[in-house]
């Protein structure tokens, strides 16, 4: 949207400002007086037309036209001297030719079908339906809108073949996948021989052992049979066997007299030691046996006694723990009354004093 126009040095208007309603402005005045010039201005700024240098005032040396539109400000100049530049929010662009410059014209987005000129004839009113058509086409980017509705429409009949070729491969893997319903037996079955594999490897490792052990065997039997065994040689070694045996068997009963013999002689000086025993001290020893035995019965008894009565003990502490608890329930309850529960009245603190008394 346009905000505002200022004209410097621009045919009749040394410096003019012009401030644009938002939905209308209207220019009024005497013929000569400049309304035209402003129209002028503004082509300027947004064609790049007129060309020339005409439109410079009379005793100015540059002519100047800003235009703020949309928070940005746009500047055309163009002097006697040869310069001729665009300015837009402070960057200037140079070298121009013919047509405006796309930083411009991307910014105003305003083109030869929003302008009039003077004298033109009144906007579509007598123009043929062709022209309106293409006119309002260019207004309203019409050819723009087709032309992305026929690029989604071709993006769309494209996806819709790419989902229609998924689909197709999708059930051709799916029917595939059925035909393929032996993998998880054969999975199965490899499995297995994976495992007879490693059986068989253990197997033949064992295999090798014995008969490295045979080869060992065959070596020591060979070297047994070259080997000559004197005459009488077994005689001679199963009566060395005999020998020997009966020489372990006398050893161990040697150890056992020997150990019996240590046995008999400790009892013996336990004994001596305590010498002889009267008879009459024999009869003392079996009285005091019986006492003590008797003593023994009423110690038990005394204490299983004292058992039962540190249990007593223990139920009466907690019995008085109880009954603590409940006098101090009923002296809390007690504190609490405000009112005879008789007769209604308000209590004092002098009965309350008798009742928790």
């Amino acid at each position: 949207m346009l905000q505002n126009l200022t004209i410097k040095n621009f045919q009749s208007h040394k410096d003019t400002r012009v401030e644009f309603d938002p939905r209308l402005t209207v220019l009024v005045g005497s013929s000569n007086h400049g309304k035209t010039a402003v129209l002028r201005a503004l082509c300027w700024i947004v064609r790049n037309r007129p060309r020339g240098k005409a439109f410079i005032r009379h005793g100015a040396d540059a002519a100047e036209v800003r235009l703020e539109a949309d928070g940005a400000t746009i500047v055309r100049r163009k002097d006697r001297r040869g310069l001729n530049e665009y300015s837009v929010d402070g960057e200037t662009l140079s070298a121009l030719g013919a047509d405006v410059p796309p930083q411009v014209s991307d910014r105003l987005n305003l083109g030869a079908v929003n302008l009039a000129d003077q004298l033109d004839r009144h906007f579509l009113l007598l123009d043929p339906p062709g022209q309106i058509a293409r006119t309002v086409n260019e207004a309203i980017h019409l050819d723009s809108a087709e032309a992305v509705a026929q690029a989604a429409a071709a993006e769309v009949r494209e996806a819709k073949s790419r989902v229609k070729d998924l689909a197709a491969r999708a059930q051709a893997a799916e029917a595939e996948a059925a035909g393929m319903a032996w993998l998880d037996d054969a999975r199965a079955r490899v499995e297995d021989a994976r495992g007879i594999s490693e059986r068989h490897a253990r197997s033949l490792a064992r295999h090798d052992g014995l008969r490295r052990l045979l080869g060992d065997l065959a070596d020591v039997g060979l070297g047994l049979e070259r080997a000559s065994v004197p005459a009488g040689a077994a005689e001679e070694a199963d009566r060395t066997a005999a020998v020997l045996k009966a020489v372990g068997d006398r050893e161990a009963y040697r150890d056992r007299l020997a150990d019996l013999l240590l046995s008999l002689t400790a009892d013996n000086g336990e004994i001596a030691a305590i010498g002889p025993v009267p008879d009459a001290d024999l009869g003392q020893l079996d009285a005091d046996a019986g006492d003590w035995g008797e003593k023994a019965q009423r110690m038990n008894r005394l204490c299983d006694l004292a058992e039962g009565l540190a249990e007593a003990g223990k139920g009466r502490l907690a019995l008085e723990g109880q009954v603590d608890g409940a006098e101090q329930d009923e002296r809390e309850l007690l504190a609490q009354l405000t009112e005879c529960p008789a007769c209604g009245q308000s209590l004092t603190d002098e009965a309350r004093g008798r009742l928790l008394g």
